[in-house]
């Protein structure tokens, strides 16, 4: 459960805020996401207060991906409607229920689902984002609602208060932003990125060469942009498979120049960590052969007090891992790279 602060907090940002956080958040997270408002007469959120402006938001990703434990395939179009309530006023459950509402057609008024700009944009996946606390029961009836009403939509999600609390804590310079009674300045704050790198003879390098016998890696690399010293805990790679999102850790794969495990990041300084290529698509081979076709979506590294930083595959690199992972004989993959 959330905490009382955030509930107390968010309860307090109102709907133009919340729509704006919850847009910076899906943003920073997701490549190709843009929030868009539209109006009361036949906009997702109608209201008859025009100064309650709706927004909802759009993501038409590129690549394989991950929402929560949803796997989105590349050019689906999924649609985000931010629904913002005052908790305090009568409470979570009335208000779950007061929500529930809102995906129901009555007699002379149309449900949320059959909006015009949701029927217009045929989403493959709609999402409801709201500041609700959500509860499993919820989430069951949510999904079994929409599904009657507009069966033309095939999937159905809640993000609520509880997911908005771990992203935003893992986004820290977006929660200064708007709940800064609860966020001052970010004092632990790192910034992540994949690339590719290759081991040679002389070492580890991260631009193409000349050298012989080069291995292709991967390299990850933690910037610390905080105020104050971070400790890497762990480095774990995920993907999207059709019954959830399968996981392994990079230390299955760990090359020996790898800092160790906490060790310290001061301020303004950098780390770097290499793994092999073939070690981690072998390694989403067997989650593979475990869980059905997979795609690798995200890799997220864990500082000391468990906060997570979480950055997507670039597509590059995801296209030629997904190569790996379908030639018929690895062997064969090794040969062509060579070429």
């Amino acid at each position: 459960m959330a905490s009382p602060a955030f509930i107390y907090a968010f309860d307090n940002l109102g709907p133009y805020k919340f729509a704006d956080l919850c847009g910076q958040l899906l943003g920073a997270r997701y490549k190709g996401y843009f929030s868009g408002a539209a109006g009361a007469d036949g906009g997702v959120d109608g209201v008859i207060d025009s100064a309650i402006a709706p927004f909802i938001g759009e993501w038409n990703p590129e690549s394989p991906s991950l929402l929560l434990n949803q796997p989105i395939q590349p050019h689906q179009t999924i649609i985000f409607q931010f629904k913002h309530e005052v908790t305090a006023r009568i409470g979570q459950a009335d208000t779950r229920s007061k929500l529930l509402g809102c995906f129901t057609c009555k007699k002379g008024k149309t449900c949320e689902l059959h909006s015009k700009l949701v029927v217009q944009k045929h989403p493959a996946l709609y999402v409801l984002v709201t500041n609700v606390e959500i509860t499993s029961q919820f989430r069951e009836k949510f999904i079994e609602t929409c599904r009657t009403e507009n069966p033309d939509i095939e999937h159905f999600l809640v993000i609520g208060l509880d997911d908005l609390e771990k992203w935003i804590n893992s986004n820290p310079e977006i929660g200064h932003l708007f709940l800064p009674t609860i966020f001052g300045p970010p004092r632990f704050q790192l910034k992540i990125r994949m690339h590719f790198a290759w081991r040679t003879e002389k070492g580890y390098i991260d631009v193409p060469n000349t050298y012989p016998n080069r291995v292709l890696m991967l390299g990850v690399s933690v910037l610390n942009v905080g105020t104050v010293s971070s400790y890497i805990e762990r480095i774990e790679f995920q993907a999207a498979a059709g019954g959830g999102s399968p996981s392994f850790s990079a230390s299955n794969i760990d090359e020996p120049i790898n800092p160790k495990p906490n060790t310290e990041i001061l301020p303004g300084r950098k780390l770097k960590f290499y793994y092999g290529f073939e070690g981690i698509g072998d390694n989403l081979c067997i989650l593979q052969q475990a869980s059905g076709k997979i795609y690798p979506v995200e890799f997220q590294v864990f500082d000391e007090i468990e906060n997570m930083y979480v950055e997507p595959f670039p597509e590059e690199i995801a296209s030629r891992m997904i190569e790996y992972m379908n030639a018929s004989k690895h062997n064969s993959w090794r040969k062509k790279q060579q070429t």
